[in-house]
């Protein structure tokens, strides 16, 4: 049987400037990760095959594909990384951080989410909302309401803060789905663009 070699030096080549011990590292952080920021990983990982598909060698195919994830981990990581560098990003970069973001704090929200907030979130954020908005029920007036209908008890100001959290956490949810909305919208008409250019080349 033929015995396997794996060229590390091919490794360094492809993923310069990053040494050994810094890729190592980034695929502690890539375990660690919730599933969301995974998936942009992989989608990353697709568009770093095709940069550098002109480089690849044909014998040394999972070096290749590894150093494409190794590449594309480490711009996601770079991405969410201090807010200081926020202004480096494009407009696609900066949209992604959001969506990523939200994704992670929905990952710890679930993992320390306390009782009152999760049975808002469950079954009581829209009933809050109507008494809210069309009865101008005051927080202490909700607190009581949900005690003697509910029997849920908490201070009015646990469940205007909880509330709160869930509400910023909908809008911008909402904003998300709809930039995406908009970004596949402009991209379907820029392609029918094309296709009707193309339609009238001589």
């Amino acid at each position: 049987m033929e015995k396997i070699v794996y060229d590390l030096d091919y490794m360094d080549q492809l993923t310069s400037p990053l040494t050994q011990a810094q890729r190592d590292k980034i695929f502690r952080w890539f375990s660690r990760e919730p599933e969301a920021v995974r998936i942009e990983i992989a989608r990353r990982h697709g568009e770093i095959v095709q940069k550098l598909w002109k480089q690849r060698e044909k014998n040394l195919m999972p070096e290749f594909h590894l150093a494409a994830w190794t590449l594309a981990i480490h711009s996601v990581k770079e991405l969410l990384g201090p807010k200081e560098k926020k202004g480096k990003y494009s407009a696609e970069e900066l949209k992604a951080l959001e969506a990523l973001s939200v994704a992670r704090v929905k990952v710890k929200r679930k993992r320390k989410e306390g009782p009152v907030e999760g049975k808002i979130r469950k079954a009581y954020y829209h009933v809050i909302t109507k008494l809210r908005e069309e009865e101008n029920f005051s927080w202490r007036d909700l607190g009581e309401y949900l005690k003697k209908t509910f029997k849920m008890k908490c201070s009015y100001g646990h469940l205007r803060r909880a509330y709160k959290k869930i509400q910023a956490e909908k809008r911008l949810a909402e904003d998300i789905s709809v930039a995406e909305q908009m970004r596949v919208a402009y991209q379907e008409l820029a392609e029918e663009n094309i296709r009707i250019c193309e339609d009238f080349k001589f």
